[in-house]
Parts: C-alpha cells; sequence; structure tokens
C-alpha cells in the first residue's frame, strides 16, 4: 500500500452532512453577495445612461428651438424685423441679439441666438442676413 488512504471511522457519529450543509450555506450567501453587487452595478449604468440620454435629447430640444427661431426670423420681412424680434423673444424662452451691418452698398443684419436658459452646454445660432437692394 503504498497509496495514502483517508480513514474514516464508519460509525454514523461523523458530522459530514452538517458540515456539508455549513458549506452550500456559505457558498449561497458568497452568491447572493456577488449578485447583489452586480445587480447595483447593473442599475447604476442604467440610471447614469437615462441621465446622458436625458441631457442629450434636452439638449437636441433646445438646439432645434435655436433653430425654428432663427427659420422665423429668415423669412420675416427687413420693415417687420424689430418686432418679430420682440415677438419671438416673447413667445420663446430664447435671446436675441441683432446687429447691423453695412458692407459697400450692401446692409443687413448678423442675429445671435441663444438660450434664456442657463445651460451647461454652449449653443449659438447664427443669422447672417443680406438687405434686398432696391
Amino acid at each position: 500500500m503504498n497509496q495514502a488512504t483517508i480513514h474514516r471511522p464508519s460509525n454514523s457519529n461523523w458530522p459530514t452532512a452538517k458540515y456539508r450543509s455549513a458549506f452550500l450555506l456559505i457558498e449561497m450567501l458568497i452568491c447572493f453577495v456577488f449578485l447583489s453587487i452586480a445587480a447595483g452595478i447593473l442599475v447604476n449604468l442604467h440610471r447614469s445612461r437615462m441621465e446622458y440620454d436625458r441631457k442629450a435629447v434636452q439638449h437636441l430640444r433646445t438646439q432645434l428651438m435655436l433653430e425654428n427661431v432663427g427659420e422665423r426670423l429668415k423669412v420675416m420681412p427687413f420693415d417687420q424685423l424689430d418686432d418679430a424680434v420682440v415677438d419671438l423673444r416673447d413667445e420663446y424662452p430664447v435671446r436675441i441679439k441683432v446687429a447691423e451691418f453695412q458692407s459697400g452698398s450692401t446692409g443687413g443684419f448678423h442675429a445671435v441666438l441663444e438660450p434664456a436658459l442657463e445651460s451647461s452646454t454652449t449653443l449659438q445660432h447664427h443669422i447672417w442676413r443680406l438687405e434686398p437692394s432696391r
């Protein structure tokens, strides 16, 4: 007999079943801890992704609002431009800065549109429009 063998007593008092159930309980506890940590990480990842999506949608909404106001300014007749700027400022949460310019015999205006609400992003929409020659 060269091999070492483990001899267990043959009586029924040997507590292997009790030790196996304790080991199984420890395994289950470790498994539940691992699963709870993994679930917590997944919930945090999902929450941060949803917050990023919310900010991206708000950014897009603001950008589309600025472009909408810009398109409305583009089609306004020059003689109604000042009234249109006042109306658009009242209708939309936007700051409109209009500067007239003269280049040779041609004049026009440059408008800068910005959201009135302070946000972390700096969105601007520029409009250059030349006055029709008469």
